[in-house]
């Protein structure tokens, strides 16, 4: 089996009293094409922001980009 390209673990956002995001883990294996669906307010935009850290990050949870752990790099050049 193929390493995945992308890897997210246990994400979750929480905005004070509410859970935008709770415990999302998936992978993307290499040519996939993977979408996320479901309606208004259900989190898709926020599931984004918080995987690419912009323009908060993840309460909980890790990303995974061919192996290496995002979540705790800093701002790329």
């Amino acid at each position: 089996m193929t390493a995945p390209v992308l890897s997210v673990r246990a994400m979750s956002k929480r905005f004070v009293a509410l859970q935008a995001v709770d415990d999302v883990s998936f992978d993307v294996a290499p040519g996939q094409i993977f979408g996320i669906a479901g309606p208004n307010g259900s989190g898709k935009s926020t599931l984004f922001n918080i995987i690419t850290r912009i323009p908060f990050g993840a309460t909980t949870g890790s990303v995974m980009l061919e192996g290496r752990e995002m979540q705790k790099l800093g701002p790329m050049p």
